[in-house]
């Protein structure tokens, strides 16, 4: 990845551009990255990608919901046997 300093990214912002098209460019300022510099087409990727794992981690804990409500409804039945039996 191509390191530039602020200074240089302003001054050359049409080269810092061209060269984002290839590969991410970071930003440094006083030493430390302040910012990433991309193309269009990395930033979809990774978007998508970001989109797709957010999915993914929702449909686990709808299941793990599902799965929760399940074992609380046989819990339910369970207890209701076991409150049966004992008036008996």
């Amino acid at each position: 990845m191509n390191v530039i300093n602020a200074l240089e990214a302003k001054n050359q912002f049409g080269s810092l551009i061209d060269t984002a098209q290839a590969h991410p460019v970071q930003i440094n300022k006083h030493g430390r990255a302040v910012a990433y510099v991309l193309s269009v087409e990395e930033y979809k990727r990774l978007h998508k990608s970001q989109k797709e794992t957010l999915q993914k981690a929702i449909l686990k804990a709808n299941l793990e919901e599902a799965q929760d409500i399940e074992y609380q409804n046989e819990l339910s039945l369970w207890e209701g046997t076991l409150k049966d039996g004992i008036s008996d």
